[in-house]
């Protein structure tokens, strides 16, 4: 079983006020991760192989993004802090895309 928390742009939520805690309990949920394979800054292939029994915060990125992608690398860099002062055992990933290349690949 994979645990993952998948963070997005999500600027709004400062603004309103609004708060992302909601108390649900999503532990007997039957989550499960797709097979996908990418690779990572050391040119390694990843997939979601190596990140099964572990809980991970995955944060997707657009390579080029003029609004909320700049806040994200600062967000991930507080999550970690926080589940580091937790005590919570968690590996973060960030998938960055280039939606030019999508375009042109699709």
């Amino acid at each position: 079983m994979i645990g993952a928390i998948f963070l997005t742009g999500c600027g709004w939520l400062y603004e309103s006020g609004a708060s992302a805690n909601n108390g649900t309990d999503t532990s007997d949920l039957d989550l499960f991760m797709i097979p996908f394979e990418a690779t990572n800054q050391h040119e390694e292939t990843i997939t979601e192989q190596d990140m099964d029994g572990e809980y991970s915060v995955v944060n997707m990125a657009f390579t080029r993004c003029p609004s909320v992608c700049m806040m994200l690398t600062p967000n991930m860099a507080q999550v970690q802090s926080e589940l580091e002062n937790e005590g919570i055992d968690a590996s973060l990933y960030t998938f960055s895309v280039d939606p030019e290349l999508i375009h042109q690949n699709g």
